[in-house]
């Protein structure tokens, strides 16, 4: 039993690290790569999260665990999870190509424009 405990304080750990890292990217210059790798650290914080989540439910599963309000509420906290991760994916994934749109568009006008030197 006290593995899962471990793997579950583990797990949690190295949630909390990753959002210490996407935290750090935060004072830097804003440039679009430190916004991508903020972005990513923090889904990494949010898959750790999920992964002790998972981990709960499966010894929940192994050692089969009667009592339906922790076995909805583990299931419950991992779904809510999984949407949370998905929908930050993709505004993630929005905000990026959002940014490379304006970039290209933002070079175009500057060899379009004749006054540019």
């Amino acid at each position: 039993m006290g593995y899962e405990v471990s793997i579950t304080l583990a797990l949690v750990g190295a949630a909390f690290i990753s959002y210490l890292i996407a935290d750090s990217f935060k004072s830097e210059d804003q440039r679009w790569y430190h916004l991508m790798f903020r972005a990513i650290f923090y889904m990494f914080s949010i898959g750790f999260v999920m992964f002790s989540i998972g981990a709960q439910q499966q010894f929940i599963q192994e050692t089969g665990i009667i009592n339906p309000y922790l076995n909805e509420t583990v299931t419950g906290s991992l779904s809510l999870v999984k949407n949370m991760q998905f929908t930050f994916f993709v505004l993630v994934f929005i905000v990026f190509i959002t940014i490379l749109i304006h970039n290209v568009l933002t070079n175009i006008r500057r060899k379009k424009d004749p006054y540019n030197e």
